[in-house]
């Protein structure tokens, strides 16, 4: 099975240093999930280092759920990171 890829880029008012560092504060991933989402946090463990993990309940339209479980596995401050 071959896996989904996504990429975005944007440019944003601020350094690759300062807006990195926003995404390994805590509670990164609740600030970037819309409000009207209703996603549930299942697991979450490190950050966004190699080896960090979190599995989420996510909606699915018309009906159900799906789970998702995205694992870190790149790291190049503070460039990208990625989870798959």
């Amino acid at each position: 099975m071959k896996l989904a890829h996504f990429e975005r880029r944007v440019r944003l008012p601020v350094s690759a240093t300062e807006a990195f560092a926003w995404h390994e504060r805590e509670g990164a991933l609740e600030r970037l999930t819309p409000p009207w989402e209703k996603v549930e946090l299942i697991e979450r463990s490190g950050g966004i280092r190699p080896g960090g993990r979190v599995v989420m309940r996510v909606p699915m339209i018309p009906a159900g759920t799906m789970i998702w479980e995205a694992e870190h596995d790149l790291y190049e401050p503070p460039h990208r990171f990625r989870d798959v």
